[in-house]
Parts: C-alpha cells; sequence; structure tokens
C-alpha cells in the first residue's frame, strides 16, 4: 500500500510538473471524456482475448496555435481484457499523452486534425473477476506502462470529438508472460479556455 502512495504521489508531481507551467502557456484547455475499448497482446499465442470497453476521462492541453500544435492530457483510463474462459482484468490508470497535433483548418472555428505522439500511465489499481471471484492483483500488473498513439479529430466551436489508437511497448505482466496493451479510445470534449 505504501509503495502504491508513493507511486501516485510521484504521478502528481510529474503532472503537476508538467501542466501547471502547460496550463499558463496553454492556447486552450477543457474536459474530455468517452470510452476505451482494450485487450491484452499475449506473446503466448495460447492465450485468447477479447476486447473489454471501459470509460475515461480528464484534462487537455493544446499548447499553441497554426497548422502543427502539441497537445497535453492528464486522464483516468481504465484498460484490460477478456479471456476466452471469461475472466476479466482491468486495470485503472493515470494516463498522461503527450504529442503533437497536425492541424487542417475548415473554417473558422473549425479544423481537422491528425494526432500522434506517446504515453505515459501510472497503475492505480488492477483487478480480475469472473463468474465467482473477485481480486485485486496489483503485484501481477506492471506500476508503469509507455505506448505511442496515433488519431485524428474534429473541432466545432468548443467541441471537440477525437479517436486514437494506443499501441503499448512495455510488458505489463509481472507474471512469466509478456502482455502488452491494445486499444482504442472515443472521447468528446469542451473547451473550457481559449480558442
Amino acid at each position: 500500500m505504501l509503495r502504491r502512495f508513493h507511486l501516485i504521489a510521484s504521478a502528481a508531481l510529474l503532472l503537476a510538473g508538467v501542466l501547471l507551467p502547460t496550463g499558463a502557456a496553454a492556447q486552450s484547455f477543457g474536459v474530455e471524456g468517452g470510452m476505451t475499448l482494450s485487450k491484452y497482446h499475449f506473446e503466448t499465442p495460447a492465450i485468447e482475448t477479447d476486447w473489454l470497453p471501459a470509460g475515461t476521462a480528464g484534462l487537455f492541453f493544446v499548447l499553441s496555435e497554426g497548422p502543427f500544435t502539441g497537445q497535453i492530457e492528464a486522464l483516468w483510463a481504465r484498460k484490460g481484457t477478456k479471456t476466452a474462459a471469461g475472466t476479466e482484468i482491468t486495470v485503472d490508470y493515470l494516463e498522461i499523452p503527450v504529442g503533437s497535433r497536425l492541424v487542417f483548418e475548415a473554417d473558422e472555428g473549425q479544423n481537422i486534425h491528425v494526432m500522434f505522439g506517446g504515453t505515459f500511465a501510472f497503475n492505480m489499481q488492477a483487478t480480475q473477476t469472473s463468474e465467482e471471484v473477485f481480486e485485486v492483483i496489483d503485484e501481477d500488473i506492471d506500476e508503469i506502462d509507455f505506448g505511442l498513439f496515433v488519431g485524428g479529430g474534429v473541432e466545432y466551436g468548443r467541441l471537440i470529438a477525437n479517436a486514437r489508437y494506443t499501441w503499448g511497448i512495455r510488458d505489463i505482466s509481472d507474471r512469466p508472460v509478456e502482455a502488452y496493451n491494445r486499444g482504442f479510445s472515443f472521447m468528446v470534449g469542451l473547451k473550457l479556455w481559449g480558442r
């Protein structure tokens, strides 16, 4: 428990160190939320997995205006997988995507953009559920995950909608089998400040 507290405190300090100066320099910021559709990619082919729908929500900061901009987010994201036996593994992450946006202006106050970058995720709690069992499995899922993402979105006034695919590049399993996060996120957002 103390180890997890240290991890959360470290993640909060990292987040504050990134977002506080970013917030002062941001062109815009807002809130966003939606759903994730994720599953694990196991290096062992015998383990079959299925997609797990869940939720995500948080803040976004756009760092400048123009055709090429930066974006940083602070998200709660639930990810995981379903197995063929009906077991669900879920992990609640504090996720910090850091990336770039290539913006194509469609009209005043409207645009289409593509996004790409990397994401850092901190395991807040991992659980496993089946028909009769619910257990916390923090010791089986690594505390930190890294990934790459690519996606796109549209803006209309203060409303934003985006979708992305995240490809985990770090083995998150502390069991003797390699597992990697894979998944989609679909979010809608509202600019609270900025253009």
